[in-house]
């Protein structure tokens, strides 16, 4: 069932069917019931500036797969539909039009078959710590011609465009965690809301809450991620940022986080654990933007205060404050052992590391001879050896992880080793008696 099959299982029942007469005439003269249209928004995009991080001048792009509907004057449902790639819409309504009909364009997504939305980006009006509150989602509304004509409409930053752009990156971010995890049953997952407005900040900046549980109305969202509207900082065009807090919301429901939780910063070594659930986060962030563009992007990186840092997980360098640190990430001992603290962003560096080359060409690097894939990644931190095993410090960490990896596939032990202790200098040697 495609989207459009589904709108008609869930909506159609919603609608008056009947037909009206004294409708009103399109140009042709003849009556009119089929309302066509595009949508566009303004979007900033990220770029390294040698040690800085600076956001674009504001870039028009299509409003992918956004729920749109089509209401008379009285506000009755006239039908609905998801917009395509090219943001494009066409709605057939339910009785020729009047006058006065509007679409109204919505940050909730529903997936094919399910009733229940599981992606919504809301708009609070206030910020501070975190809480559970009832919140509108994102809207725009645009006037039906009597012809059925639309037009190209575009949203305007001004406008809330941030919150489309949000929309996009975990929608998608959602589908590839369906598809990779739980294949594509959305009986098994929980919903997630968004909470963006420009000027809202949240006393953690930006985070992920498991115990978020948001109203839309009567419907609600199981958890959260807070996306701070600063606007001297990232706010929802840090598009790293919020695959970063996905990434948090992948790992808590549908593999295992240990995490401590508490302060990380950059130059810091935190416990194996807590390091483990923050790499894992910032590799999810740039493994999948890479992916989504189809080629290496490894870099993690956030505007705050209208300063910038960023970190290169390919050739472990950064920058932070304008100026480039090259000391962090602070690569292991190894000549130490495996319950050693590590630094979060050497932990996304080994990741990178241990994936790239298989879903996309890499540079070659000498020493470095694994490329498991992200579906390989997948199954290692969803498998019983992951979720129910622990040999490495407390709780689930990297060393966790290798054995895991290893474990599917005892046939490229030795890469993975040679790769993460002589290249990444991590003291990883495999224990079988680990696998269950």
């Amino acid at each position: 069932m495609n989207q459009r099959q589904l709108l008609s299982v869930v909506l159609v029942p919603l609608l008056s069917l009947a037909l009206f007469a004294g409708c009103e005439q399109g140009e042709s003269g003849e009556p009119v019931d089929l309302v066509q249209g595009s949508i566009s928004y303004e979007a900033r995009f990220a770029s390294k500036d040698g040690a800085a991080i600076v956001l674009s001048n504001v870039s028009t792009i299509p409003a992918q797969f956004l729920l749109t509907f089509l209401y008379d004057a009285e506000g009755n449902l006239l039908g609905a539909t998801y917009t395509d790639e090219k943001g494009e819409f066409e709605i057939q309504s339910s009785r020729y039009l009047e006058g006065g009909e509007f679409v109204l364009f919505t940050t909730v997504f529903l997936p094919d078959g399910e009733a229940d939305p599981v992606v919504g980006v809301l708009n609070p009006t206030q910020g501070g710590d975190p809480y559970n509150g009832k919140f509108k989602p994102w809207t725009w509304k645009f006037d039906v011609p009597s012809s059925g004509k639309v037009g190209d409409k575009k949203v305007t930053e001004s406008q809330g465009s941030g919150a489309l752009f949000l929309y996009l990156f975990n929608v998608f971010a959602y589908l590839e965690l369906s598809s990779n995890l739980i294949n594509n049953d959305f009986s098994k997952v929980n919903s997630l809301a968004i909470l963006w407005a420009p000027g809202i900040s949240w006393s953690c900046g930006a985070c992920y809450w498991q115990s978020g549980s948001q109203k839309m109305g009567e419907t609600q969202f199981d958890q959260s991620i807070f996306i701070g509207g600063e606007p001297d900082g990232s706010s929802a065009w840090g598009w790293a940022v919020t695959l970063h807090e996905f990434g948090h919301f992948a790992a808590q429901n549908y593999s295992r986080d240990d995490s401590t939780g508490g302060p990380h910063n950059l130059g810091t070594t935190i416990a194996p654990a807590f390091a483990w659930s923050e790499g894992w986060a910032s590799f999810f962030a740039a493994s999948t933007i890479s992916r989504w563009i189809e080629q290496p992007l490894p870099l993690y990186w956030d505007i705050q205060g209208g300063s910038s840092f960023w970190v290169d997980y390919g050739s472990a360098k950064c920058a932070s404050g304008g100026q480039m640190k090259s000391d962090i990430p602070i690569a292991p001992d190894p000549q130490g052992d495996i319950f050693q603290d590590l630094d979060e962003n050497w932990v996304a560096t080994m990741l990178w590391h241990i994936w790239d080359g298989s879903d996309l060409p890499e540079d070659s690097s000498e020493g470095d001879y694994a490329a498991v894939g992200i579906a390989a990644i997948f199954r290692a931190i969803s498998s019983n050896r992951f979720m129910n095993f622990n040999r490495g410090a407390e709780g689930a960490d990297f060393v966790d992880f290798l054995d895991a990896v290893i474990c599917a596939n005892k046939s490229i032990a030795t890469d993975i080793q040679e790769t993460a202790f002589s290249y990444l200098g991590f003291p990883y040697t495999f224990d079988d008696n680990y696998c269950p």
